[in-house]
């Protein structure tokens, strides 16, 4: 029994609150209507229209966010960045280009990707239009890189990433 408890009345609660707390049912998220996983802000709902039918999470209740975990190879993502920036050819049509594409994506526990969104952010900060010819190079360079299995407390997870590119004057400056 633990001092200053009424018949063991706290150590019941701490016992339960660890419980529901190692069990995730403290975690906030709702369940996504369409694919019955656990949804939270930046979760990327499925659009039939434009993505893989073929991608699937491994989970069906929860995605994490890139930031809430370790991927199995953290220099995985400092080789990745420096692949994506050697690997970068650009057009001389690109040269009015200035500003930040981001790609978002979600990675399944056998890290392949799917549900890629991408948008643009001017030098201002606000909402940029690239062109799509830059757009679409820039997510293929993305689609043909392996990413790293995401890991939690020991379990091979979902999750999602994104990489912010720098572009100034049509050259690639930086894979974030």
């Amino acid at each position: 029994m633990v001092t200053g408890s009424k018949n063991g009345y706290f150590c019941g609660l701490g016992c339960a609150i660890c419980l529901m707390a190692f069990l995730g049912i403290f975690r906030p998220a709702l369940v996504h209507a369409q694919d019955k996983t656990a949804y939270t802000v930046g979760n990327i709902s499925p659009d039939p229209s434009i993505d893989d039918p073929e991608f699937r999470f491994c989970s069906d209740t929860y995605v994490f966010q890139g930031y809430e975990l370790r991927t199995k190879d953290n220099d995985k993502r400092k080789e990745i960045n420096d692949y994506l920036l050697q690997e970068f050819r650009p057009d001389p049509s690109w040269h009015a280009e200035t500003g930040f594409i981001v790609v978002r994506f979600g990675v399944n526990c056998l890290g392949l990707t799917g549900r890629h969104r991408i948008s643009g952010i001017g030098p201002d900060l606000k909402p940029k239009h690239f062109s799509e010819r830059l757009s679409q190079y820039l997510l293929k360079l993305v689609k043909q890189t392996r990413w790293p299995e995401g890991s939690y407390k020991f379990m091979t997870v979902d999750y999602y990433q994104s990489v912010i590119f720098k572009i100034e004057n049509g050259k690639l400056i930086a894979a974030l």
